[in-house]
């Protein structure tokens, strides 16, 4: 214990002879250490995506890279091209989500009149892929049938 204590005796004569040099030594150790945090944080949530769906270890999203073109990267939005998909070995089942319109879009049920700012297309097995909390319509229903709507 005597020992530490005159380590730190010598390290606070050393921070008061040389007040630059330890404040730069001090600021460059918290920004190291707020860096790797920040590394750390991002890395625990890109490896904790989409972990509450079901099946998450196999599920993967087939996107198109045009950026050798100079444009972004898009997921494969031609729902009967990926279903080409299955014939690939490995491939077990293919599900397809597509945004219906980037507009308002109105729905009445009887005297009740919702705008839905998110409207989404999927195909049946949407509930192999996705967990869904339906709050209100049958989904088995709504798969089956046209003209049908649930909200989740």
């Amino acid at each position: 214990m005597k020992m530490f204590n005159h380590y730190f005796k010598i390290a606070y004569r050393a921070n008061l002879n040389h007040k630059r040099h330890s404040i730069l030594n001090i600021f460059g150790l918290a920004l190291g250490l707020a860096a790797a945090l920040v590394v750390a944080l991002f890395a625990q949530h890109e490896m904790s995506y989409d972990k509450w769906q079901p099946n998450a270890d196999n599920t993967y999203r087939v996107e198109l890279d045009w950026s050798s073109f100079g444009f972004d990267v898009y997921p494969t939005a031609n729902l009967t091209r990926s279903q080409d998909f299955k014939t690939l070995s490995g491939v077990e089942d293919v599900f397809g989500l597509v945004r219906a319109g980037n507009r308002l879009t109105n729905v009445n049920d009887g005297e009740n009149n919702f705008k839905l700012a998110s409207l989404f297309v999927a195909t049946e097995n949407i509930e192999s892929f996705i967990k869904l909390n339906v709050l209100a319509g049958d989904i088995k229903q709504v798969l089956n049938q046209p003209w049908q709507l649930a909200l989740s």
